[in-house]
């Protein structure tokens, strides 16, 4: 048992070829323990610690890890940040230890899914959670996935140890908390709008973005910061592309889980925990899956432009100029001609815009609805989600990553899922789309 105010914890994996310090290690570990209080910089489960000498990896020479990120150690909620991310419990400028209670809005999440054979699209529920916390078998995941990245020279956090809550269960299953390793020391994400959010600190770290992704302007403008956002999308396409590269899926491929390391010039994963092995599923599900991660990313930019209300102020025609959409895709698939890949996104555009018409003209609405209900207002994600993968799906089978993984998969295929998913009318609505002809 744990002495009063400390959490008894066990080790049950580190990662060999790092080469951290000792001190450095026990430091991080303190926090897990709640020996000392964990140190978070952002709203949410995951605490940082900047290091005071960086670690490195035997197999990824001459790169340093300059900070620590900790998952699962509790939960920071404070007042004053616009973007907060916490749905549940009270604003406190104190951190809690993490809990057995659950989590409960990660519950009400449903995601767009294929099923284990990939004989059918599927309405999935998001895994119940510990409020503040993660399942060992989960924090296991981060590492295991992290380690995978790291061996095929993917840009991500590093992996360093997981640790188990000896007294921490969660519907019966061990609590645990994950270490990884970050290049950048900030733990800002690649949020190119929150500029001012986080302070000076903040400000600073994101005017270098700025400057690294090569946009001019003033960043407080909303129009360069979707220009920033276009640039961040092509980043984005090509490091979720190496991620399939490396035998993975399923990556929420939206900016709070990605970092952007303005040292190296690079972005990097940062969120592992629910991303799993193509290899062990069956060859039908493989290509369906790669389809859906791209889907997803799509789908999560046009959630990002829902949401953009800086924009508001924009007309459609400037918005619709500077093409995050295209600019993905040409980071995953630098092959074909840009103007391929302008026809492939065409119809997704006449599908977001009346939506975003719509929360544009019931704003003052929406000030007085939760998040389920705005929700509503959004693109429908099933529609949207099948017809990216019809329209994404020559670039994929012509691709090397298609020749090893598309196993017979047709448009066809794609088709007959989709229509027993949707039902006839959405599909109805989802074939209308496809034959518009858009500028």
């Amino acid at each position: 048992m744990s002495t009063e105010g400390e959490l008894a914890i066990g080790i049950t994996h580190h990662y060999s070829l790092v080469d951290i310090e000792p001190e450095e290690l026990n430091r991080v570990l303190d926090m897990v323990r709640w020996r000392t209080r964990p140190q978070f910089r952002l709203p949410g489960r995951t605490a940082w610690c900047e290091l005071g000498k960086a670690a490195s990896f035997r197999n990824r020479p001459n790169v340093e890890y300059r900070a620590a990120k900790v998952k699962g150690v509790g939960l920071w909620n404070p007042a004053g940040y616009l973007h907060s991310g916490v749905q549940q419990g009270r604003r406190s400028e104190q951190a809690t230890r993490p809990s057995s209670s659950e989590y409960e809005p990660a519950a009400r999440l449903r995601h767009f899914g294929i099923s284990r054979e990939g004989d059918q699209f599927v309405d999935v529920a998001s895994d119940a959670a510990p409020c503040g916390g993660i399942l060992h078998e989960r924090a296991l995941l981060e590492y295991s996935n992290a380690a995978t990245l790291l061996e095929h020279g993917v840009p991500s956090i590093g992996p360093l140890v997981v640790v188990q809550y000896r007294d921490l269960r969660f519907r019966d299953a061990p609590m645990g908390a994950v270490i990884t390793l970050s290049t950048e020391q900030h733990p800002y994400r690649a949020h190119v709008d929150y500029i001012g959010e986080y302070g000076e600190s903040g400000k600073s770290y994101f005017l270098r973005l700025y400057s690294v992704l090569g946009i001019d302007g003033d960043p407080r403008n909303p129009f360069v910061q979707w220009q920033a956002f276009r640039a961040v999308c092509q980043h984005l396409g090509a490091l979720i592309r190496r991620f399939a590269d490396a035998g993975l899926y399923r990556y929420g491929a939206h900016l709070e889980n990605v970092h952007f390391d303005v040292h190296r010039g690079e972005l990097f994963l940062t969120d592992l925990d629910s991303s799993l092995r193509l290899d062990d599923l069956p060859c039908a599900a493989q290509p369906l899956q790669v389809l859906r991660d791209i889907a997803s990313a799509l789908h999560k930019i046009a959630r990002r432009l829902h949401y953009f209300v800086t924009l508001d102020r924009c007309p459609i025609a400037q918005i619709r100029a500077v093409d995050p959409f295209v600019a993905f895709l040409r980071g995953y698939f630098p092959e074909p001609e840009v103007d391929l890949l302008n026809r492939a996104v065409a119809p997704l555009w006449p599908a977001i815009i009346p939506h975003l018409f719509l929360r544009k003209r019931f704003r003052h609405v929406m000030e007085t609805r939760d998040r389920d209900q705005m929700r509503n207002y959004e693109v429908d994600r099933d529609v949207f989600y099948c017809l990216v993968m019809i329209r994404v799906l020559d670039f994929f089978a012509a691709s090397a990553l298609g020749r090893r993984r598309v196993s017979g998969l047709r448009e066809n295929g794609i088709r007959e899922r989709a229509l027993r998913f949707l039902g006839a009318e959405r599909f109805d609505y989802m074939t209308w789309l496809e034959g518009l002809r858009c500028a």
